[in-house]
């Protein structure tokens, strides 16, 4: 296994330990994530859409990994996927993006977030693969409409 710089080279958006990090999409203004980042863990953000992966299939909107202070814990992987309404689009989306993604990577968890302007109330059978699918990678998934904002 690797570490992540030594793959991930390009498409940085930032890297540094602010104490707040906000993604969001130009195209969907209103949609936001947002990490509260109290102890200034080490946060990088990767542009996935048109960066890491650079085909015209489906992939996230961003990458976030967020270090831990304890050298020797691997990174949290935060794969973000900021939308205007699709659902199913998002979650095959973010599926792809770690299939793709984390084949090779040393990690702690692998996390997803989705942000849309409109989220179903009902649990897809998709929806449900993907949690399972992050829980064997000490992970999880949280959605939410608008704007997701926690504590990483």
């Amino acid at each position: 296994m690797m570490k992540y710089k030594d793959i991930f080279t390009s498409n940085i958006e930032f890297s540094d330990c602010r104490k707040i990090v906000v993604l969001a999409d130009k195209r969907h203004p209103k949609v936001k994530f947002i990490a509260n980042n109290p102890n200034e863990r080490f946060v990088c953000v990767f542009c996935v859409d048109g960066g890491l992966i650079a085909d015209n299939d489906a992939k996230c909107d961003k990458l976030m990994v967020a270090e831990n202070k304890d050298a020797k814990q691997h990174p949290d992987f935060y794969f973000v996927e900021l939308k205007g309404a699709d659902f199913q689009t998002a979650i095959r989306q973010l599926n792809r993006s770690i299939d793709i993604l984390m084949c090779h990577i040393d990690y702690r968890s692998v996390n997803c977030r989705l942000v849309m302007s409109r989220c179903p109330d009902i649990k897809s059978t998709d929806e449900i693969r993907l949690e399972r699918k992050l829980k064997s990678l000490n992970g999880n998934f949280k959605r939410q409409s608008r704007q997701l904002e926690e504590i990483i």
